[in-house]
């Protein structure tokens, strides 16, 4: 116990009965994924922040799921570093120019918050997303996977039959 600080406080949960009457019942652990939804939850915490991803692939391990994810922050990183202070590499003709006056006119004030592309996370995301779908695709790894599901299979008849006896 030498360095831990221990958290004495008492946590208490709010329960409504069906007449009505709100009371208030100590848990000793509060249950922060009772608000999530059904389904696979990577959650990820730092300092000052916190981020829920909902899509987990059931043919990856938690652990490469979070490299994958980390991985897209990084790219999403590199990229927002990579376009901060770019000048144009080439100017604009008098034609694009008036073709820019004349879209700025027709929506009636600037034209830049209506014209946006894809954010860097959205790339990074959708990178990792077909790097994500892909695994698994070899067949050497079906095949693995469907061994292991026929064993597992026999196991679990041995286990009931066993059971039965």
């Amino acid at each position: 116990m030498d360095g831990e600080q221990i958290d004495d406080r008492t946590l208490y949960r709010r329960v409504e009965s069906a007449s009505g009457r709100t009371r208030y019942e100590p848990v000793c652990e509060y249950d922060l994924t009772e608000y999530l939804a059904d389904g696979d939850w990577l959650v990820t915490i730092r300092p000052g922040r916190r981020s829920l991803c909902r899509r987990l692939y059931p043919k990856i391990r938690a652990e490469d799921e979070m490299v994958l994810r980390e991985c897209a922050e990084g790219m999403a990183s590199a990229m927002t570093e990579a376009a901060k202070f770019r000048p144009s590499v080439t100017p604009m003709t008098d034609r694009e120019r008036a073709a820019w006056a004349a879209l700025q006119e027709a929506i009636g004030g600037n034209a830049w918050p209506m014209l946006h592309g894809a954010s860097w996370y959205e790339i990074a995301l959708a990178g990792i997303t077909a790097a994500a779908e892909r695994y698994g695709k070899h067949p050497e790894e079906d095949e693995a996977m469907a061994q292991w599901h026929a064993r597992d299979r026999k196991r679990k008849d041995r286990q009931a039959k066993n059971a039965k006896a």
